[in-house]
């Protein structure tokens, strides 16, 4: 098959995005699962220099059609206890920017499962890490107007056993001293 199917704006439509990766999945396992269904370009899984998985990667496939049949058979998958999210991958543009959130003041006990039900009705969520248990989380939305909703709507609201209300804000970006993780960075990783 030829790579035909994609569009003018780059490879989109052969470029996926796989959430929910276990933290234990191997890169050679991943790309098996993957190849499985047409031959690829590229497959990572998305890790920090130490090796630890962020849970999610990308897979370049060379045909619209074998990607299209990845997403369809493989979305919702189970590997590991987890059913892993594959969808079409995004360019990074205008309406990315600003699309990850720093959430602080989260009552204690709130674990991802939380925060995902809590931001899920303002937009999809790419990405949504807790930060330790300091009642802080990332939150990573498709698009800028999504994250802005959350905002929005959640900025400056007391959660059941919160002690202050929700803190909810653009995070800084990846060449801010102040965090040194941007998600928003390792989502856009593009393929050479």
């Amino acid at each position: 098959m030829s790579g035909n199917g994609s569009s003018t704006n780059g490879n989109s439509k052969t470029n996926l995005i796989i959430n929910y990766l276990p933290q234990t999945l191997s890169d050679e396992e991943f790309k098996r699962i993957f190849s499985s269904i047409g031959e690829l370009r590229s497959a990572r899984i998305i890790r920090k220099k130490d090796g630890y998985s962020y849970g999610f990667g990308f897979v370049d496939y060379v045909s619209a059609e074998d990607a299209l049949q990845a997403i369809n058979s493989l979305n919702g998958f189970e590997i590991e206890n987890k059913r892993v999210k594959v969808a079409y991958a995004r360019p990074a543009g205008e309406d990315r920017k600003g699309s990850n959130l720093y959430v602080a003041h989260l009552p204690s006990g709130y674990g991802e499962v939380d925060v995902r039900q809590l931001f899920s009705p303002y937009g999809d969520i790419i990405q949504c890490r807790i930060i330790g248990n300091r009642g802080v989380a990332f939150v990573l939305y498709d698009l800028r107007q999504q994250a802005q909703n959350a905002i929005d709507n959640l900025n400056g609201i007391t959660l059941p056993d919160g002690l202050h209300p929700l803190s909810v804000k653009v995070a800084a970006d990846a060449n801010s001293q102040s965090h040194k993780v941007s998600y928003i960075t390792l989502i856009f990783i593009s393929f050479s």
